[in-house]
């Protein structure tokens, strides 16, 4: 005779086994997190150049081309030597059209650099310290859910409520004390690599 789950038995184990999963990476994060963060951030620094160098030539050659091609260019030739024909004042010409192409868009760069320092940088730190303070909220809706949703299955409902209170205060602990400070010095690191970035443009 073959065996058959019932569909609350089924629901229950499903629960159970999300609840016991959650709570075994829950506490894989919090004693490895900064070592995570830590490997992150080695990895980074190793590809940093590279990645600077792609990220400067995908944005800068859209706009380089932008304005050699439709603004430079038909000033060069309405008031002198086409800048396509084959001689040499031609090609002085088209040094200077891309001498001067490539100097606006290293101030493009620059301008977009400063917005991104000035204006997200804050902004992000902003969102961060709003999440630190809405988390006892979130914490209450999430008992509220459990409470809700397992209301049929008292068993299920007392088993994932008492593995929830035993980490919840955790989970708020490790968000100040480990997360809230890894996300800070990120930022930091951040801004120090737009501000090299920046100087080294110059």
């Amino acid at each position: 005779m073959k065996f058959k789950f019932s569909k609350k038995q089924m629901t229950w184990g499903m629960t159970a086994f999300l609840v016991i999963a959650a709570g075994i990476l829950f506490y894989f994060l919090v004693f490895e997190f900064r070592n995570i963060i830590k490997s992150i951030q080695g990895i980074m620094d190793s590809i940093a150049p590279v990645l600077y160098g792609v990220v400067i030539a995908y944005i800068l050659s859209p706009v380089l081309n932008f304005i050699e091609h439709y603004l430079l260019k038909p000033i060069f030739n309405r008031f002198g030597t086409s800048t396509s024909l084959p001689s040499l004042t031609a090609e002085k010409k088209f040094k200077t059209m891309r001498t001067i192409a490539v100097t606006l868009s290293i101030a493009t760069w620059i301008g977009l650099l400063s917005v991104v320092i000035f204006f997200l940088v804050p902004q992000l730190i902003t969102s961060v310290m709003e999440i630190s303070r809405n988390i006892p909220r979130y914490i209450n809706n999430v008992n509220h859910y459990i409470n809700t949703y397992l209301a049929s299955q008292p068993k299920t409902q007392k088993l994932a409520i008492d593995l929830w209170n035993s980490y919840s205060d955790r989970l708020y602990e490790f968000w100040r004390q480990t997360v809230i400070p890894a996300l800070t010095d990120m930022l930091q690191v951040f801004s120090q690599q737009l501000v090299t970035l920046f100087a080294g443009l110059f």
